[in-house]
């Protein structure tokens, strides 16, 4: 007989306390402490106004809950009371579920038992919540696998603080080699000019979507979620040579910076051309004149990048805009020809560092993608399977 996530699960109502940390639910990093979001609003709810969470406890965000928006306490803490607090009963391991509530089968389900016009606007509830049908593995075998999966978490936590140690050495590198040159007395050897008058400004834009023979072949049309990457050499969407022929294409060694776009807010994406390219009305390319090398440049404004950032303006919608004029009165200072390429060595050599431990993390994540296909498995728990698989995962 089939069972039910009410079976598992009590919704934990108790009002919060004063003196204890208030926390928020996250998406991708589960309850985290409220004051260390970006851009958070502070609440002016009374302690007792807010929901009591005991280790072991998961909270969720009813309108996200279907995008994995929940996280497991580890501490007596309070939330939002627009959350829901999951009390564990005794037949069920808190760690193994917090992992199945972020499975594609189960995040599925979520979803379908949410209620709303829109997806922007779908809520579960804990009644819907409860009557979810599922029936889980026994409490031995939970455990098993929450301590399995838990691994690849802490490997992957690893990973991503080695990565932020990574990043702020680059921008240290950043800040020394170029940053602390851009104002003040120019150093000998040193020359400054705005950027206008060291580069060619293009504009990009996108072929027919009409048409299609404009797109699908092997020519790279970058867009905001190709400038990830510092080196461009491919993208998510490719055109035709017929397609190419109808906006710009720049050669390897033209830098393309995001001018408009939601993330302008948070970051400014930067990328070099690794080979002949077209891009998006959404980046500017710049061709650097001779003597400038292209490295160097791009170099140069991500180390003018709080600079530029505090001079992006809102475009409606969340979407932030760094205005051509601003980009073309930046001013960058430069050394000559033979300096700039040995900065832009040890740059370099930061920069694949960086680029290593992305590399790294995503292979963590997507191999925990697997571990979780695998032991919670989409036609429902084969308990003697599961058993061989984590045997094999441990």
């Amino acid at each position: 007989m089939p069972g039910k996530l009410g079976e598992y699960f009590d919704n934990r109502q108790e009002p919060g306390r004063a003196g204890l940390p208030v926390m928020s639910v996250t998406q991708h990093d589960g309850l985290v402490l409220r004051e260390t979001i970006d851009r958070r609003t502070e609440s002016t709810l009374a302690p007792e106004q807010h929901l009591l969470v005991r280790p072991g406890d998961i909270a969720y965000n009813m309108m996200r809950m279907w995008q994995g928006a929940c996280g497991l306490a580890d501490r007596d803490a309070m939330v939002s009371p627009a959350y829901v607090v999951l009390r564990p009963k005794p037949n069920v391991d808190p760690t193994f579920a917090y992992q199945l509530f972020k499975s594609e089968r189960v995040l599925h389900l979520l979803w379908a038992y949410s209620h709303g016009l829109t997806e922007d606007r779908l809520r579960l509830y804990f009644d819907d919540f409860s009557s979810i049908p599922l029936t889980l593995p026994e409490l031995p075998l939970q455990r098993s696998i929450g301590r399995v999966l838990q691994h690849w978490d802490t490997a992957i936590a690893q990973a991503q603080r080695l990565g932020e140690l990574r990043e702020r050495r680059l921008y240290g590198l950043l800040a020394h080699l170029i940053g602390m040159h851009q104002s003040g007395p120019l150093e000998p050897g040193w020359s400054r000019e705005e950027l206008g008058s060291l580069s060619q400004f293009k504009s990009g834009g996108t072929p027919d979507r009409s048409r299609a023979a404009f797109w699908g072949g092997d020519v790279p049309w970058v867009s905001a979620k190709d400038l990830k990457s510092f080196d461009l050499a491919t993208s998510v969407e490719q055109l035709t040579s017929e397609g190419a022929a109808k906006i710009t294409r720049v050669k390897a060694g033209a830098v393309l910076i995001l001018v408009p776009g939601m993330g302008l807010f948070k970051d400014l994406p930067i990328g070099v051309a690794a080979r002949e390219l077209t891009f998006n009305q959404d980046v500017k390319a710049l061709l650097p004149r001779r003597g400038l090398d292209p490295r160097f440049l791009a170099y140069a404004l991500k180390a003018s990048r709080k600079t530029l950032m505090d001079r992006v303006d809102s475009a409606g919608h969340g979407t932030g805009r760094l205005a051509t004029d601003v980009l073309e009165g930046l001013p960058i200072t430069f050394p000559a020809p033979p300096e700039q390429q040995t900065i832009v060595r040890v740059l370099d050599a930061a920069t694949q560092e960086l680029r290593q431990v992305s590399r790294l993390v995503e292979a963590l994540a997507k191999e925990k993608r697997a571990a979780l296909q695998r032991l919670l498995p989409v036609d429902g728990f084969d308990h003697s399977a599961d058993c061989s698989r984590v045997g094999a995962l441990a």
